[in-house]
């Protein structure tokens, strides 16, 4: 019964610009090519994927951006130097190992 609340309080916290503050702190938010990070059909997916996660990985907020984007399986694209399809497998990993 007290699990609600607290998710309720993570996710509200998330939604203002204080609880989003990080993400001014990323590589990528200054990136020249943003559409880097959310591959379309109509972009190279493995030359951008590629150079995002590449990034990604150099960056200081990599982790609050991965669990950001873990926490959230409608969100796509690269996030946290991850995958969307590499994200849901990490989900069911821990929904397994729960």
């Amino acid at each position: 019964m007290t699990r609600t609340p607290v998710i309720v309080a993570r996710y509200a916290a998330d939604t203002t610009p204080a609880g989003r503050a990080w993400m001014l702190r990323g590589i990528c938010a200054d990136a020249p090519e943003p559409d880097d990070w959310h591959p379309t059909i109509e972009a190279p997916t493995d030359l951008s994927t590629r150079r995002a996660i590449n990034i990604c990985r150099q960056c200081p907020v990599r982790p609050q951006c991965r669990d950001y984007a873990l926490n959230r399986p409608w969100i796509t694209g690269i996030w946290g130097a991850t995958t969307t399809e590499e994200r849901a497998r990490l989900r069911r990993t821990r929904r397994r190992a729960a």
